[in-house]
């Protein structure tokens, strides 16, 4: 897989955006969502497990375009965990002793599907 880096400066991240503006509804609503499941579908594609899916990490540009951003958290399907935020750690994920170490269960493409 090649990998490449592109800055881009958007509006601001999706939640904030959200708080700022209300709440996406109706075509709006539908455009961002298939959006955003694109992108995760995409990433699945690669065989990549996005342990940081949460609002914040969707960047808002004009003309309401959405793109991914916060990458580095990606990890391969079926590898372990390597960085975590307690925002989009799966309830049904292990947490025994968290705080001193990382899971050690195979990541599955749920592990990022939950959160949306």
């Amino acid at each position: 897989m090649k990998a490449g880096f592109v800055m881009e400066c958007g509006l601001e991240n999706l939640r904030g955006y959200i708080w700022r503006h209300g709440s996406y509804t109706g075509e709006k609503l539908r455009k961002a969502m298939e959006t955003i499941i694109r992108i995760v579908h995409a990433m699945h594609k690669h065989d990549v497990v996005w342990t940081e899916l949460k609002a914040e990490n969707f960047i808002v540009f004009d003309g309401d375009i959405i793109k991914g951003a916060d990458l580095e958290s990606i990890a391969a399907h079926g590898e372990t965990l390597r960085i975590y935020t307690a925002e989009a750690y799966p309830p049904d994920f292990p947490a025994d002793d968290l705080y001193e170490r990382l899971p050690q269960q195979p990541l599955e493409y749920s592990y990022d599907i939950w959160g949306l």
